[in-house]
């Protein structure tokens, strides 16, 4: 059962009208910077990331979902009385599905961007958040590629 839902997208493809269903079916959304305020615009419930963190977005955004109440909800082991129990104690959540793709790295290069905008498309959290929910893959979904949506909505309903 999916319960709450991570988006941290790039690209915004279809993300609007999956949220959207996602929101229908009662599950909880937790989002970054842009993505939130697009969900947000378009009048989907979506809490900021920083709700859940205590933290601010930071660094010109290079800091996002990298905190523990994050990853701690995606990695819990659902069948631990120990983890639940950690997770009840720090007030973390779990994560059921995580919807991210990673920064146009390879469009900025092909565009011939000056380096630092290079490095600023370098995704850091996104590859942590697809790696940390494949290490909990009988527990979490992982959702990169916007033409899965249509398809993980049928299979959550």
């Amino acid at each position: 059962m999916i319960k709450t839902a991570l988006i941290s997208v790039s690209n915004k493809e279809g993300i609007v009208e999956f949220a959207r269903e996602l929101s229908k079916l009662g599950v909880t959304i937790i989002s970054t910077g842009n993505t939130a305020k697009l969900l947000k615009d378009n009048k989907i419930n979506a809490s900021q990331i920083s709700e859940i963190t205590g933290f601010p977005e930071m660094l010109d955004g290079r800091v996002k979902s990298l905190h523990p109440g994050i990853f701690a909800g995606i990695l819990a082991d659902r069948k631990s009385k120990k983890h639940s129990r950690e997770l009840k104690k720090e007030g973390i959540i779990t994560i059921d599905l995580v919807v991210v793709n990673f920064y146009p790295f390879e469009e900025t290069i092909a565009k011939k961007s000056k380096f630092a905008e290079a490095m600023e498309n370098i995704d850091i959290g996104g590859p942590s958040l697809v790696r940390a929910a494949a290490k909990n893959h009988k527990e979490v979904i992982v959702i990169v590629d916007p033409s899965d949506y249509n398809a993980i909505i049928e299979k959550i309903r």
